[in-house]
């Protein structure tokens, strides 16, 4: 029992048997039966704890080491590491039983080699200190503090992945299949951000063209609000540039039927440059052709969102080759033009050079189609001279009857002209070539036909000036056009009369316009002039200019001297002419008595004597009475007094 007793007390008993610091805290038994005391981080072991790391049969294996040294384990385990990679026992390197201060890793720094941890240091690796990768400590993070070096790195248990040092510059955030993959499968050690071993296209599978190769891959890869950067488009497919791209056009999902869907970008853009279009060509890819004004103007001045809140813009006028400007510009006529101008496009009067501007010489319009058709000087004109009216453009013009003319044009000659002229259309008289050239005049039209000298005459001999002038200028004076008094004074109205009013105010009764001292054809109707008459002077009958007019027409009024009929025949023209005034056209076969036989033969004084005529007894007796009574023979004609001699006798034979 002593023995034993001395035995424990030699285990346990700390009080020093060798000189010197580190061994003052060794047990007896220990400084008996082993090499030296250990290590400071292992003196826990001494005494009865040997097994913890010694075997029964001898040695040290490393499943021993290794149940206490976790990390170690590992990455032997792993084969990773420095230790995971080296073919040894731990003892091999770490062998204890030295004294308390002793340093069993023989570990430098300086010397280390790290290429045998599997992680060899080059590029800016090879540059930086141990402190600035394995920055976990040691006395905080092992079971034992290190008295040796508690404030150095732990070195065990550091990985190798970037990640697990750079983790605070990874400006990827990837996600899924690339988030497995370590940083150097892209970056170099050499320079982090100049050598890449990463190919877009073989990788990414898209290729980098133009501005895409030039930019840095944080312009498209961007982080959105804290959350991780994109590196994966599901629509890229789809979408394609919009997938990246704001939809600048906002075409949304609209589909040219000549172009397709337009969110590829493609189609009108390159990639060399994104503000200089290189496919898009408007004149062929649409069916509207720009020129003029429209080149210069801002492609959302057209199309516009279809509502203030719209993500889309309009590209499609399904009316467009009906109503093409008016898909854009509304219309100010539409409350002066006639329903009939209103159907037509505007590129009949505009052109796309600007708005005012209008076709050169009307251009496609044709002004003749409608009530209007121009022609001389108002071809001439712009349309505005015409169709502007006090600031305001109108078109519609109320005085069709006149021709539109005293629309544009002050009538001079209100008040001049008799209504029924005044109301004519100036166009009647005047041309648009020159207002003062004016057109033949129909002057039959008028109450007074112009016939013989009076064709001849020029208009201001008969249509003289007067005391009233024109409002327009030149203010020339005005010309007569009115002769209210024509009615009444016939001709002396504009010629003197000679007569002094003898033969009354109606000249044309005697004279005509074929020339003023030719008579009148009619002049004589009621007391023809044929014969003799015709070639006498006036003066002839017409004795100092005595007024015949009234008088009776009877040939004895001049000729009672020349009646050898004693005025029993006062109408003499029943039998005589005016051209043979013994060659009377008397026809006694006319009368009650018809001249046959030897009547026939006989002169008018053998039955009409002293000229006498009417009343002559056509009887025979009146005439053969002496004759009948001379006969004394068979029969006795006195016996057959009261019978018609035409019993016995006849006209063409007396016996």
């Amino acid at each position: 029992m002593l023995i034993l007793a001395l035995l424990g007390a030699l285990l346990i008993n700390t009080s020093p048997v060798f000189g010197g610091e580190e061994e003052s805290s060794e047990g007896l038994l220990n400084q008996l039966l082993a090499p030296g005391p250990l290590i400071e981080g292992h003196k826990d072991l001494e005494g009865s704890k040997c097994l913890a790391c010694h075997s029964p049969n001898g040695g040290i294996p490393n499943a021993k080491c290794l149940s206490c040294h976790d990390a170690i384990n590992k990455q032997i385990k792993l084969k990773s590491g420095y230790h995971g990679l080296m073919a040894k026992t731990c003892v091999e390197c770490h062998a204890d039983h030295r004294g308390r201060s002793q340093d069993i890793a023989l570990f430098d720094p300086k010397k280390f080699r790290h290429d045998l941890t599997g992680f060899k240091l080059v590029g800016k690796h090879a540059d930086i200190k141990c402190a600035d990768c394995h920055i976990e400590k040691r006395a905080k993070n092992t079971k034992v503090a290190d008295v040796l070096r508690p404030n150095e790195p732990r070195y065990i248990g550091a990985k190798a992945k970037c990640a697990a040092c750079h983790k605070k510059d990874d400006v990827h955030f990837f996600q899924g299949e690339w988030a497995q993959a370590d940083c150097n499968a892209c970056h170099q050690l050499g320079s982090w951000k100049k050598e890449i071993r990463f190919s877009h296209e073989g990788d990414a599978h898209y290729h980098l063209e133009g501005k895409h190769a030039q930019i840095s891959c944080a312009e498209c890869h961007v982080p959105k609000k804290g959350l991780p950067s994109i590196y994966h488009w599901e629509n890229l497919k789809d979408s394609k540039c919009v997938a990246c791209h704001k939809d600048y056009h906002l075409f949304g999902e609209f589909q040219s039927s000549r172009l397709g869907k337009l969110s590829d970008c493609s189609i009108c853009h390159q990639e060399t440059s994104w503000k200089e279009p290189s496919h898009f060509d408007h004149n062929r890819s649409t069916r509207f052709p720009i020129a003029g004004k429209h080149v210069s103007v801002d492609c959302n001045k057209c199309h516009v969102r279809k509502n203030h809140d719209s993500r889309v813009r309009q590209y499609h006028w399904p009316l467009l080759t009906e109503k093409t400007c008016e898909n854009c510009h509304q219309s100010p006529h539409t409350k002066i033009f006639s329903p009939e101008l209103l159907k037509m496009q505007c590129a009949t009067c505009h052109t796309d050079k600007g708005w005012k501007i209008t076709p050169e010489k009307g251009g496609g319009f044709d002004h003749s189609k409608t009530r209007f058709a121009l022609t001389g000087k108002h071809s001439e004109l712009s349309c505005r001279e015409c169709h502007r009216v006090e600031k305001k453009e109108v078109y519609k013009f109320p005085s069709v009857s006149k021709a539109f003319c005293i629309d544009c044009h002050q009538n001079p000659h209100v008040g001049q002209f008799h209504s029924e002229t005044t109301d004519q259309a100036c166009a009647v008289c005047h041309t648009t070539e020159t207002f003062t050239k004016r057109l033949p005049f129909d002057h039959s039209k008028t109450s007074y036909r112009l016939l013989g000298k009076h064709l001849d005459l020029e208009c201001e001999k008969c249509h003289l000036p007067t005391q009233s002038v024109y409002t327009t200028v030149p203010h020339h004076a005005k010309m007569k056009y009115l002769f209210p008094e024509i009615s009444t004074q016939d001709c002396a109205s504009c010629h003197k009369d000679v007569h002094e009013g003898n033969y009354g105010k109606n000249c044309s009764i005697c004279h005509n316009e074929s020339g003023w001292k030719e008579g009148s054809a009619d002049f004589h109707k009621n007391s023809s002039l044929t014969g003799v008459h015709y070639a006498l002077r006036c003066n002839e009958c017409h004795i100092r200019n005595v007024k015949l007019t009234g008088m009776s027409q009877m040939c004895i009024s001049c000729h009672q001297k020349d009646d050898i009929h004693h005025a029993s025949l006062p109408d003499c023209a029943q039998c005589h002419q005016q051209n043979f005034w013994e060659n009377p056209e008397f026809r006694h076969s006319l009368t009650n008595f018809p001249l046959r036989g030897a009547h026939r033969t006989l002169d008018c004084s053998a039955c009409h004597a002293n000229t006498i005529y009417k009343g002559t007894p056509s009887a025979c007796s009146n005439c053969h009475l002496k004759d009948a009574l001379s006969f004394v023979g068979n029969p006795n004609h006195l016996l057959l007094v009261g019978r018609s001699c035409s019993e016995c006798h006849s006209e063409f034979s007396f016996h």
